[in-house]
């Protein structure tokens, strides 16, 4: 599978954040996966269906025709720029209808996604959503089983790539200014595939501002730790009187 940003020490927490979203400082943070998923930070709806955390990549797979949704639970402000791998190899192969997953980003409060979905398994292709418009296809490989998406945006121009050799080539562009919620989504079409599976890895996110602080390990670690000092003196004042 492609691999365009770094793993993180294995050691490591899953969600790294490099620096912390304050005032007009961007913010930047890398979901490798290589721990469960933080509830601080995403929010899912498995449908019935499966997702779970393995050798450092996010794997769904299906088990019926419900659609699941994994949603970032701050949301990006201003400028960002949202990169992610996909490895589609656990696909069954299928024409005419099957599993779809989609990395895409919406207008708080109204508006369709915008973003990109990988669809159909066989005869793979990716192709741009764009104003609940379907579709703007790109030279996507069909023998290819994963590749990258991204998705930018600088001022009001909200831009979809994905990864051609070393060339980010477009799929789709528009305009858009609007604070914007981040998910990963998988849906059927014309009937699905039990066991059909697909694996994301290295989704990194970076943005002017998040909708709200996302505290870095280290910071809560010291918080915890405060909060165990005084909870000891108010004993030790109590064992004294």
């Amino acid at each position: 599978m492609p691999t365009t940003t770094p793993h993180s020490p294995r050691a490591a927490l899953a969600v790294a954040l490099l620096s912390l979203a304050t005032g007009a400082h961007a913010a930047s943070l890398l979901e490798d996966f290589d721990g469960s998923l933080n509830p601080s930070l995403w929010t899912l709806d498995d449908a019935g269906n499966t997702w779970f955390v393995d050798e450092g990549r996010l794997v769904f797979v299906r088990g019926n025709g419900g659609n699941a949704l994994l949603t970032l639970a701050p949301l990006l402000q201003g400028d960002f720029d949202v990169r992610m791998d996909y490895d589609v190899t656990g696909w069954s192969s299928t024409f005419g209808g099957g599993d779809r997953f989609g990395l895409s980003v919406t207008p708080v409060g109204e508006g369709p996604a915008f973003g990109s979905t990988i669809g159909y398994a066989q005869e793979q292709y990716l192709y741009a959503a764009a104003a609940g418009a379907c579709c703007s296809f790109g030279p996507f490989n069909p023998l290819d089983d994963g590749g990258t998406v991204r998705l930018w945006r600088s001022g009001e121009q909200l831009r979809l790539q994905f990864l051609a050799g070393s060339e980010w080539v477009t799929l789709a562009d528009t305009t858009e200014t609007r604070d914007m919620r981040l998910s990963l989504s998988s849906y059927t079409f014309n009937g699905f595939v039990p066991g059909a599976s697909y694996a994301v890895d290295n989704l990194s996110i970076s943005a002017d501002a998040f909708s709200a602080p996302i505290p870095e390990p280290t910071t809560g670690a010291l918080l915890a730790a405060g909060l165990a000092t005084l909870g000891w003196m108010a004993r030790r004042r109590r064992t004294s009187a």
